[in-house]
């Protein structure tokens, strides 16, 4: 039961924090990624946001951009099924 208890308080800091309603900083990796374009906008906005399933073609327009003619294979990630 105890572990039940403070898996719910967790749980209740956690909404708290990435709502920005505590005084410890947001862990990058529990948030959005909408929240992260959010934060960026705030300094300035992205010139391209790439995407996993088109993602070959986005690297390509990218190196296009940069007067490549020609761009490797994108690296198969192991860490996804």
């Amino acid at each position: 039961m105890a572990h039940w208890t403070a898996f719910l308080s967790w749980l209740v800091f956690l909404k708290a924090n990435l709502g920005g309603q505590t005084a410890s900083r947001v862990d990058g990796s529990l948030t959005s990624q909408l929240t992260l374009l959010q934060s960026m906008a705030n300094s300035g906005v992205p010139d391209m946001i790439l995407r996993e399933d088109r993602l070959r073609g986005d690297l390509a327009i990218l190196a296009g951009q940069l007067g490549r003619t020609s761009m490797p294979e994108p690296l198969h990630d192991t860490h996804h099924a």
